[in-house]
């Protein structure tokens, strides 16, 4: 009857469901937190995006397979705190700091085919063995090559946020600055 069972749900389904994938590769992203934070370390600025940018390996969900996980382990969008929460000010400041928030999703995601492949070639390299493959992502020049290639291109897009225009946009939109 067991068997009878098991034929029946590779009928139905294929054999394909019941393969695990040796590789998984997951897009880490977080919604941002939102934090109030002084003037020391907030440098002249009225709201500050900062994100943590990981690499991590571990097992994956099928027994023996590796899942790689790339993207920001946080997200903090910092508002100086002489705008009280609530205020037009403090929301004209999130709304901004949403666009920076934008453009480290929108990067994130066109670079994660780059990382893919190269922690694809990695793990059959390695013969999905986890702790050299961490090893060898801290070392990898082509992994390191990507990430300065993403950080070039986020410097250059937060940039392209942080116009005059964009300034006077914000600043129009309240009263108490």
């Amino acid at each position: 009857m067991i068997l009878f069972k098991l034929f029946l749900l590779l009928f139905a389904f294929g054999a394909q469901a019941f393969e695990c994938e040796p590789v998984e590769f997951r897009l880490i992203t977080y919604e941002p937190a939102i934090v109030m934070t002084d003037a020391t370390i907030m440098e002249n600025h009225l709201g500050r995006t900062v994100v943590d940018f990981n690499i991590f390996v571990d097992e994956g969900d099928c027994p023996g397979s590796v899942a790689f996980n790339v993207g920001y382990s946080s997200v903090k969008i910092h508002v100086h705190d002489k705008f009280r929460r609530g205020s037009c000010e403090f929301y004209a400041i999130v709304d901004h700091e949403a666009k920076h928030v934008e453009a480290y999703s929108r990067v994130l995601r066109r670079y994660a085919q780059l990382f893919e492949e190269e922690l694809v070639i990695l793990q059959y390299r390695l013969n999905r063995n986890i702790a050299e493959i961490r090893r060898e992502i801290e070392k990898s020049q082509n992994i390191s090559n990507i990430h300065n290639l993403m950080k070039a291109e986020l410097e250059r897009e937060n940039a392209a946020i942080d116009t005059p225009a964009e300034s006077q946009r914000v600043r129009a939109l309240c009263r108490n600055w």
